[in-house]
């Protein structure tokens, strides 16, 4: 116990005091219903993103804004660093692959598109992490690379390089990333599974759950997005999934793929974990898209309960971690969304939708 306290103890303290400080929905209904983006932006002046209106005013460009972002996402692990050590900083080092994959996926999908497409990519590098995450990682010259050796070469220092040339084939015959960047997404969360193992029970229980909701997430979304919209065969789509969910097994999957009625077959597996929430998946909806979004905003839901019940559960574990940054990840994503939805002037209903 006592230990525990001594390994927790501050950093509870710490971030609770910042989770006061997160989003709350009053202001998410003000910048959605702002009648422009400059307006929306004011909301933010007295808020931890105060530095995108700024951004945005020198350069006219809501990318300066992402990039920021992205900048105080990959700060938060970094502050969290000083403090800890042994498997919970390699738990936190694990959970900032997270933006370094997708710092690397967004370089090589400039690099996909000088090498293969011909377009200028000047400006688009500009928008691009240009530091250090965890490993030797220059994204902006990973976009310049002259062929995929060359790309290859520049992550060699990392993961990331040997999934690249394992894909090369995908890459070069097919002119996809499709299949390379699920590849980094298997790897962020295997490697997520691998390093939750080594902590102790209760942090290993606490943390394997969350990490098993956010699978559960995002492999019911790629079943239903490659079975519609790529038209891939069961199996292959199977294959592609993650394993070590939380509440949707293979059987389940399999099961929503061979479905037309998705929402049906989840409400059914949902109903035995989560009644209370069961209910949002009995309403007909129509289109793919409206059914993916629905889906999506039910498990998200999900994880916001596990979250709340570990901030009200037992102080000194991993928990505490691993909510703050789900719900700060949440904020920065919820921000994202509506700002880039108000740069195109979408509708209120709409941008209410999707987040």
């Amino acid at each position: 116990m006592t230990s525990l306290v001594r390994r927790y103890g501050f950093i509870n303290a710490k971030l609770r005091a910042r989770l006061t400080k997160l989003i709350d929905e009053h202001l998410i209904e003000q910048l959605i219903d702002a009648p422009t983006l400059e307006d929306a932006l004011i909301f933010l002046r007295n808020t931890p993103f105060s530095a995108i209106e700024s951004l945005y005013t020198r350069s006219g460009d809501l990318k300066a804004g992402e990039l920021e972002l992205f900048n105080q996402e990959i700060n938060l692990y970094r502050e969290l660093e000083k403090y800890l050590e042994g498997e919970v900083l390699d738990m936190i080092r694990a959970l900032a692959l997270y933006g370094e994959i997708e710092n690397v996926k967004n370089g090589l999908r400039l690099f996909f598109d000088h090498t293969l497409r011909g377009r200028d990519i000047e400006e688009a590098t500009l928008f691009l992490y240009p530091h250090r995450i965890e490993h030797a990682i220059d994204a902006v010259r990973l976009a310049h690379a002259h062929s995929l050796d060359e790309a290859v070469q520049l992550l060699a220092e990392s993961p990331y390089g040997q999934i690249v040339d394992h894909h090369r084939e995908s890459i070069e015959t097919g002119q996809s990333l499709f299949q390379v960047e699920i590849a980094l997404d298997q790897y962020y969360y295997n490697n997520l599974i691998e390093k939750a193992g080594a902590l102790n029970k209760r942090d290993r229980r606490i943390a394997l759950r969350l990490i098993g909701i956010e699978i559960d997430l995002l492999n019911i979304s790629w079943v239903v997005r490659f079975r519609n919209f790529y038209r891939l065969p069961q199996e292959a789509v199977l294959g592609l999934a993650i394993p070590h969910g939380h509440t949707i097994d293979q059987d389940a999957l399999r099961e929503v793929y061979a479905s037309e009625n998705v929402t049906r077959i989840l409400q059914g597996i949902i109903t035995k974990k989560y009644p209370s929430l069961a209910v949002f998946l009995s309403s007909e909806t129509g289109d793919t898209n409206s059914r993916i979004l629905l889906i999506e905003q039910v498990l998200d839901q999900i994880l916001m309960l596990e979250v709340r019940r570990i901030l009200s559960g037992y102080p000194f574990s991993i928990g505490i971690i691993l909510a703050y940054f789900i719900l700060k990840r949440r904020d920065i994503r919820r921000i994202g969304t509506v700002l880039n939805a108000k740069q195109y002037n979408m509708k209120k209903e709409r941008i209410r939708d999707i987040l």
